[in-house]
This record gives C-alpha cells, structure tokens and sequence, in this order.
C-alpha cells in the first residue's frame, strides 16, 4: 500500500514537473511571440506599410486640416474671378491673348512633397489650380537647374530667388513669396505655430488682378539726401537708382512728394524721408502755408500706412521730427558735446567689418519678434547672405518705450527683447530687424564713446507695427496695421550694395517693402493651426470610424475574457 502510495505521489508529481514546464515554455513563447508581433507591427507602422489614422487627414480634397475652404472660394467666386473675366474680356476685344494667374514653384514637385511645410503650399496651390483651371495654372522650374527660368521675376542681379520661393504672376505684374510668408509666426519667439496659405494666396491674387497699384510717396522738401537739387525738380542720384527699382519691383508706382505743398495720395501705402536735413512743419514753427506737416504724417498712420524713415550719422537734429518718431520708439543715438553741439553716433567693428576701417559692418539677424520675419526665408539657407551697413549710426527705442524680455529657449534661458507702448489707446511694439555684433563700438568725435554687449547691441534696421484690421466688405478684411522703418545706413541702399551678389541687402530691402505693405486680407480664412490634434469629427460620432473603434476597444477585451474563463475551467477540472 506504501508502495502504491509512493509510486503515485511521483506520477503526480512527474505530472506536475511536466505541467509547470509545459507552462514556462508556453510562457516564454507567448512572450517571445509577443516581442516579435510588437516589432514587426511597429515595422509596419514606420514603414507606413499598414497602419489606422483616426486623426482628422491633413490632405484630403474632400475633407482635412489643409482641404480649400469655403471662404477661399467665396473670394475667387466674388472677387477674384470677375475681374480677371472681365480683364480678358477687354484683352479679347482688343485682339489680345487671354491671360492666366500663374503659381510657379521653384523647385520640383517631389522635393516640395519631401517638406511637410512645402507640401502645405503645394497642396493649396493643386487646389486652386483644380477648382479653377480656365483662370489658375500651375508651373515648376527648379532654379538650381534651370535659374535662368525666373530671371524676369529677379528685381536685379543680386536679388536671389530660392528654391522655396513662390511666384505668383498675371500679366506683368508679380509677387514672390517665400515659404515664411505662407505661415505665422510667434511674434515673442519667431516659431512657426500657424499654416496661413489660403489668406497668402488669396490677398496676393487679389492684389494681382486689382486695376490700381499702391502708391510710394518719397518726400522732398527737407533736404533729403537721396536728390540732386541743382535742376528744376528734384531728381534720385544716379548712385540710388536702383533702390527706386527695388521699390518698383515691390509692386509700388513711384511719385515724388512735398508734403507741406501735396496731398498725400489716397493710394499711398508707403512713404520714405530719406536722411532728410531740415527739420518737418509743426504746430509753434509753420510755414508761409500754415499747414503741420507732422499733423498730416500722423493722420497718414492713422490710416494704416506705412513710413519709412532712413538716416546716417550726417543727419542732424530735427527737433519736430524726432519728438513724433520717438512716438514709433525711433530715437537717433547721438549725444551733447562739451561744445554744446549734438553728434550722431558713428558705428564701427573691427572685427565684422567688410572694409579696413571697420565702417563697412555686417549685420547681425534678429531671430525673435515680428521684425525677424522680413528676414525668416534669407535665413532659412545654410548661409544666409551678409548683410552690410556703410557709415552707421545707431538707433535707440525712445524713453515712452517699455523693454520687456522674452526668453528663447528655456535650456540655456537665451533672451531676446521687445519694446511696447502703450498710451491713449494707442498700442505699439518696436522690434530690430538687424543689429550690430557684440564687438560693435560707438565713436564720438574720432574718440570710442560706446562699447556693443549681449544685452546692448546697436539697433541698424527696425520694426514698429501697431495692429489693426478693418472689414472691407462681405468677404474681404483689410490689414491695416501701421508700419514705421527705421534704418540708419543710408549706404545700405547704394547701387554698390544693392547690386553686389556679396550681399543680401536687395533681398532685405524688398522682403521689408512687401512686408509693411497694406494687403486685403479676405474674411473667413482663418489659421491651420499646428497643435490642434482633435480627432477627427469626435471619433466616436460618425458612422465611418465608429465600427474601427468598436472593433479595437471590444475584440482584445473579448479575446482576454475567454482565454481567462478556459484557463480557470482547466484549471478547476485537471
């Protein structure tokens, strides 16, 4: 009986011993099982060979993030369509060819499709061009290949056309957008956090196939530096020639201004005072017309305009003119010498210098804030072109200015500075455009006054924007912020520079003229913006994805339930 006893007690427990290796070599499989699944269905997925999107599709034509809006189509129907009708209607009646507005990507499809930010312009762009194929077309040229293709739309031979630029074109009139322009920018920090095609395309169309260009005025009667006086009318020296090119170029026709004598236009969208030498009218100090010239500058801003004021270190004090410009933040950096006479600033940098004496500096890009934008496309490259500023001076943000830090990166707690205004419910922000680097000096009378810092570096080139949008019409919202430039290199805008392939100042000159432009901006067309990650139409809502979640939430919790109720069963009965 002992016997019986013993020999079934080991065949339990050989039985057992069995059991329990059965059960980790099954374990060990499943997991192994389990391991291999795991990284072949990530495979899968990277590989975007087999895999489920239920976020919202980013470009479907029937439906998605980036799918043409009901209000872009409401401004081609409304507006865009009937005047380019009627425009080949006239062309037709005179014996002309009909024409169409033009896209023209500056590289090729694919490489435009590797991009996500590239692929969003184009994907727009295959839109338009779908709904409207009689009026809209679509063309490639690679400008690496080919950059002769696009020399009709280069300003002059320096100004650079890039492989992510878009032209936009109808008849001989043209717009060139860099990929910048198509998103919106953090004004703080300078990132990207919006996709803003549609209202690019839209307002770039529109201005296109309108019968009237904008106006820029150059002012004339203070001695402005930019003329030759010694004839009848003032006339541009030859040495500044291509400047007023580059503002024609910009999409501006170019008039001649006095402005105690004219009315200001009222297509005016851009005035300049280039290094004027005597000082505005103003109320206490009119002249023989009894007219305050600094009263109509102002009521010209307050039409959501721009101004563009341009000095060096020869510019001196202008009393009347500097008191309203120090409303804008511009205040000239200059200081009272012992004799009693104000000197301007003379910037110099031996060490970013172009030239032996270190007059000729590079400027620094500004990285942060709205003024970094002119500049987004330029340093985009792996070498963003240098830019040079001749016989300097300095610009400082008046005293009615607040500066306020922003930081750039929360690692390193990099920052950067803005400057906001705020009074009679006026609000304004300054911001540079360009600086000078660390190594800058400020000279006075032959003698270093000023060392450059991280936290003090000379203002070259800056922005002041005061917002404002007002409603057109039913469909279109015009952009009526208010602009005022400041730059203080009046050599900046030389023909030398301005032609020189060495520099980017061409390119900066008219990426700030087509920046501060007053465009139409249509209703309706709101923002992409990035972090919004809803799923697509609540998920759960719509009968198209509600079988998928059904199946993913029900089918593993099925499979569980009855693997576990076998597994007890078993257990209960062997």
């Amino acid at each position: 009986m002992n016997t019986q006893t013993e020999q079934d007690f080991e065949l339990e427990e050989l039985k057992s011993r069995k059991g329990r290796g059965r059960a980790i070599a099954i374990f060990v499989c499943v997991i192994v099982a389990v391991l291999l699944l795991n990284v072949a269905v990530s495979l899968l997925l990277y590989k975007k060979v087999a895999y489920i999107d239920l976020t919202r599709p980013k470009y479907s034509e029937t439906g998605g993030f980036y799918t043409f809006s009901d209000g872009l189509k409401t401004v081609m129907d409304e507006s865009v369509i009937p005047s380019v009708d009627r425009i080949n209607d006239e062309r037709k009646a005179s014996g002309l060819e009909e024409l169409k507005i033009e896209i023209i990507f500056c590289d090729d499809a694919d490489k435009l499709d590797s991009n996500e930010q590239t692929k969003m312009i184009q994907h727009t762009a295959r839109q338009l061009e779908s709904k409207y194929s009689k009026h809209i077309e679509l063309r490639y040229v690679n400008v690496q290949k080919n950059p002769t293709a696009v020399q009709d739309y280069k300003v002059t031979s320096a100004t650079t056309i890039y492989p992510t630029d878009v032209i936009i074109s109808f008849g001989t009139e043209f717009i060139v957008h860099g990929k910048a322009s198509f998103y919106t920018l953090d004004e703080d920090t300078g990132e990207v956090w919006a996709y803003n095609g549609e209202k690019k395309f839209a307002s770039s169309i529109l201005s296109l196939t309108r019968a009237d260009s904008p106006i820029c005025v150059l002012t004339t009667n203070h001695g402005e530096s930019l003329f030759d006086y010694s004839g009848a009318t003032p006339k541009v020296k030859d040495e500044y020639s291509t400047f007023i090119d580059i503002i024609a170029a910009s999409g501006y026709e170019v008039q001649l201004l006095d402005l105690e004598k004219d009315e200001i236009p009222d297509e005016c969208r851009m005035m300049i005072c280039f290094a004027p030498t005597t000082d505005f009218k103003a109320f206490g100090s009119l002249g023989a017309s009894g007219v305050s010239e600094i009263e109509k500058l102002d009521k010209y801003l307050d039409g959501s305009k721009s101004f563009f004021y341009i000095c060096d270190p020869s510019t001196p004090e202008l009393p009347h003119l500097e008191e309203y410009l120090s409303e804008w933040g511009i205040k000239p950096a200059r200081v009272q010498t012992a004799a009693g006479t104000q000197q301007n600033y003379a910037l110099f940098d031996s060490q970013s210098a172009a030239n032996s004496d270190g007059s000729l500096m590079i400027g620094k890009y500004a990285t942060a804030g709205y003024g970094s934008t002119i500049t987004a496309d330029l340093r985009a490259g792996a070498y963003p072109p240098a830019v040079a500023f001749g016989s300097s001076t300095a610009i400082l943000c008046s005293d009615s200015y607040t500066k306020n830090s922003v930081i750039l990166n929360q690692d390193t707690l990099e920052k950067t500075y803005i400057y906001s205004y705020y009074n009679n419910g006026v609000s304004r922000t300054m911001y540079d455009v360009f600086t000078s680097n660390t190594t800058a000096y400020a000279k006075i009378g032959g003698e270093v006054y000023e060392h450059a810092s991280e936290t003090n570096l000379f203002s070259l080139f800056t922005l002041t924007e005061e917002t404002n949008q007002v409603q057109e019409d039913s469909f279109n919202m015009a952009n009526l912020s208010s602009y005022v430039l400041g730059l203080s290199s009046t050599e900046f805008l030389k023909n030398e520079f301005l032609e020189s392939k060495a520099y980017g100042n061409a390119d900066v000159l008219l990426a700030a003229l087509r920046a501060t432009s007053t465009e139409t901006v249509p209703v309706n067309l709101e923002f992409k913006v990035f972090y919004d990650a809803e799923i697509d139409d609540m998920l759960f809502a719509t009968t198209k994805t509600t079988p998928t979640v059904v199946a993913l939430c029900v089918i593993p919790v099925t499979l569980c339930l009855i693997v576990g109720a076998v597994v007890c069963i078993k257990r209960k009965f062997l």
